[in-house]
């Protein structure tokens, strides 16, 4: 199916909260804390972490069960069993804070994410710029999607049309419950249960429709 944007909704969180982000993420992922758990801080190690560190946490079992497989004392495989299991614990939390500090920005691909020669985290700036311009694109591909679409395009040109002719004698297309408008749109009260029963009610409104000549009521640009 083909898709297509009609338009964007303003995003939220902005290019300077993300930027904030990568700030917080540089201060809670470091290379001294990730080689606590065997691990290099690495572009390919970020990005992992940043999927929930599923990858990361297997090697690091692996590395712990090879470690115990060598342990003849009990007294020293508790002790290792410990440590093992606060490291575990510790990771868990860092990928949970990790993941949280971004968040707001998943529709920031993860290979934006990298790791400079300084070990510093950061982002590939073309694929930043790139994702926070389509962010806020509303696409539509599904054929019921699109026929909506144009009928809604037909009936804006139309409005557009009639709200051209309807300024000529000092009123409006559509408004809102509005006596200068040439359509009116508001909502018809259930008898019983009142709003929580409402239409909504789109209508023609004669009164209006009587002005619409050169001598019209509302026919004056004070008016």
């Amino acid at each position: 199916m083909k898709t297509i944007c009609i338009g964007q909704i303003p995003q939220e969180h902005t290019r300077y909260l993300f930027d904030q982000a990568i700030a917080k993420l540089r201060e809670l992922v470091t290379a001294d804390r990730v080689g606590e758990y065997g691990e290099e801080l690495t572009t390919a190690f970020i990005q992992e972490l940043l999927q929930g560190g599923c990858a990361i946490r297997s090697r690091m079992l692996d590395k712990f069960n090879a470690s115990l497989s060598a342990v003849l004392f009990p007294a020293e495989r508790r002790q290792k069993e410990a440590l093992y299991d606060a490291l575990l614990s510790q990771f868990d939390e860092l990928t949970r804070k990790a993941c949280k500090t971004i968040e707001d920005f998943k529709y920031i691909p993860i290979e934006a994410y990298t790791v400079g020669a300084d070990s510093g985290i950061g982002c590939d700036p073309e694929v930043i710029d790139k994702a926070f311009a389509e962010a806020g694109n509303v696409c539509i591909s599904h054929p019921s999607q699109v026929e909506v679409y144009n009928a809604a395009q037909k009936a804006i040109a139309a409005i557009h049309e009639l709200d051209a002719l309807a300024q000529n004698y000092g009123m409006y297309a559509v408004n809102k419950n509005n006596y200068r408008s040439i359509i009116d749109i508001d909502l018809e009260m259930d008898a019983t249960i009142g709003v929580l029963g409402a239409k909504r009610v789109v209508q023609l409104n004669p009164f209006a429709i009587q002005q619409a000549y050169d001598g019209g009521l509302f026919n004056n640009p004070k008016g």
